[in-house]
């Protein structure tokens, strides 16, 4: 007893004393990962080495570590899981492991197999990293454009004889991606007709030659043709980059005249929405530049939501609670995509405009006929980087399967008597709007017919169906509903096979390598519903419409 008692005061005295001859491990922080890319240039094979240091509490064996890419690294052809990766059940995991036990502040180098970069330049690329399904932050790097190999050249689509305009040459690489862009003033042309502008530029790579798409010239004032990209997403969801460097890119290099950056609600938290919100307005410049508010939401299937009024989306609470919150959440872990139920509340057709996502798209399409169509539910995206949505045998047709719930066309969104205007967009997830490089095709563009260039105005025009889709071309597909018929003109890049009026599933006109520049007159017979399809080489098309009678 007196011993127990001796030992009780010298612990007692050495807690006096400052000492602590007991201590707990610390416990286990966050490991820090450093990213080594071998070579920055984008599209070569190259190999990422990363570097897991242990926090101050070591890191215990046997924790799962998954390395990825978004969207599987932006649709990069060349990227493919190593053999030992079973992908239907790691989903878009490169390479997994169980981590080996490291002491406080040792390291673990992972060597990723060869692997081509994105074809996309630009600050944002950076491999995900998770620990327990938990993300470790790493740095973004700066993939660096090829050398130059080729010229593109953007014209005006329309404009008036004996006034001024310019043209632009954009130097670019093999993928597309920008160097250098420059404007080439013109002189006035006079007279009518179809001019295509051949433009040549020296620079540290060579001479290069370029021809821009066709444009337009009349002799009355026409109304301007304004180009749009409106769908696609940024780092701030399951994109790259930052929405800053979007907005730049669709106005400086991809030569837009306005987009809308369209971030899945349900991956924003309230300070990612405000910055979403915040970059939108500071890019729109009235007459310049338009740049419209807008998410990619979750109702029917997932939808594209334009807000007209910024103000009262400033206001709409944010946040997935017990939901998926990344792209890896919803397709490898299983979890419910979490929906904002008030994103929507008291909007009317005057706030706000709601396109389909890509319909044919599995698990994101919107299936026909609509129970409750959502306010200002007046837009169907017939084509994006999916593919085209027009219908089952359509070229560059979405992947679905006939029958699916996720599968609906255009056609069985016109049966089921929607007034709806086509749209056309790239849904990028590669930071690069206009011509986005990571899908299954080229992305599209929409077209405006607008007297000015301001937000109102594009949402005039699109609800008057003074618009057209594309397969990315900047072809002109005007058209003019009468009572006994339809009035087109278009012009193209390359000569239209034909211009056909689709009605009821069915080719109700057509006229086979019709004549460009001038309007024709196509007389029809009374059907349900009605749009104008161009059809060009190689897949490509144009849509106009639709049109109920």
């Amino acid at each position: 007893m007196k011993r127990a008692l001796v030992a009780l005061a010298v612990l007692t005295g050495a807690a006096a004393l400052g000492y602590v001859l007991l201590s707990e491990k610390p416990p286990e922080t966050p490991p820090s990962v450093a990213v080594d890319i071998r070579g920055t240039e984008v599209g070569q094979v190259t190999r990422i080495a990363l570097t897991l240091t242990a926090g101050p509490g070591g890191l215990s064996a046997g924790r799962t570590l998954r390395v990825g890419f978004p969207h599987w690294v932006y649709g990069s052809k060349g990227v493919r899981p190593p053999p030992r990766v079973d992908r239907l059940g790691w989903g878009r995991w490169y390479f997994v492991e169980l981590t080996p036990e490291l002491a406080p502040g040792a390291s673990h180098v992972i060597n990723l197999q060869p692997f081509r970069l994105p074809q996309t330049a630009g600050d944002g690329f950076r491999p995900l990293v998770f620990l327990d399904w938990e993300q470790l932050p790493t740095e973004p790097v700066a993939l660096q454009a090829g050398k130059a190999e080729g010229l593109s050249v953007i014209a005006p689509s329309m404009w008036t004889q004996g006034e001024e305009f310019a043209v632009h040459r954009r130097l670019v690489d093999a993928f597309g991606n920008v160097l250098e862009v420059t404007r080439e003033d013109k002189e006035p042309l006079s007279g009518e007709g179809i001019v295509p502008f051949s433009v040549s530029l020296d620079g540290p790579d060579g001479h290069f030659a370029g021809r821009s798409h066709p444009s337009l010239f009349v002799d009355d004032a026409p109304p301007r043709v304004a180009w749009l990209d409106l769908h696609g997403h940024s780092g701030l969801s399951d994109g790259r980059g930052t929405p800053e460097e979007y907005f730049r890119k669709a106005r400086h290099e991809s030569l837009l005249d306005g987009v809308a950056l369209s971030d899945h609600d349900w991956q924003l938290d309230d300070a990612e929405m405000k910055q979403l919100l915040a970059a939108t307005e500071a890019a729109y410049e009235p007459g310049a530049f338009v740049t419209i508010p807008a998410l990619e939401i979750n109702v029917n299937g997932h939808e594209v939501a334009y807000f007209l009024d910024s103000a009262r989306l400033a206001g709409v609470a944010q946040g997935s609670s017990g939901g998926a919150r990344t792209i890896h959440d919803e397709t490898d872990r299983g979890l419910d995509t979490a929906k904002v139920p008030d994103v929507l509340a008291d909007y009317g057709d005057a706030d706000i405009l709601v396109a389909t996502h890509t319909s044919l798209a599995r698990g994101m399409g919107t299936a026909y006929p609509l129970e409750r169509p959502l306010p200002g539910y007046h837009l169907f995206e017939v084509y994006s980087a999916h593919g085209s949505s027009e219908c089952a045998g359509c070229p560059r047709r979405v992947a679905g399967e006939d029958g699916d719930p996720d599968t609906a066309t255009l056609w069985d969104a016109l049966d089921a008597g929607h007034a709806l205007t086509l749209i056309a967009a790239g849904d990028g997830h590669d930071g690069r709007p206009g011509d986005p490089a990571w899908g299954a095709v080229r992305g599209g563009l929409t077209a405006v017919e607008v007297d000015e260039l301001t937000r109102e105005s594009v949402a005039e025009a699109l609800l008057l169906g003074r618009s057209w889709a594309t397969t990315g071309e900047r072809t002109i597909l005007q058209s003019r509903w009468t009572d006994t018929g339809v009035r087109v003109r278009f012009v193209s890049e390359e000569p239209a096979q034909a211009l056909e009026v689709i009605g009821d599933r069915r080719v109700i006109a057509r006229l086979d390598a019709p004549s460009p520049g001038v309007w024709l007159d196509i007389p029809l017979e009374p059907t349900e519903w009605r749009y104008v399809r161009l059809l060009l080489p190689n897949g490509a098309r144009a849509w106009a419409g639709a049109h109920r009678p």
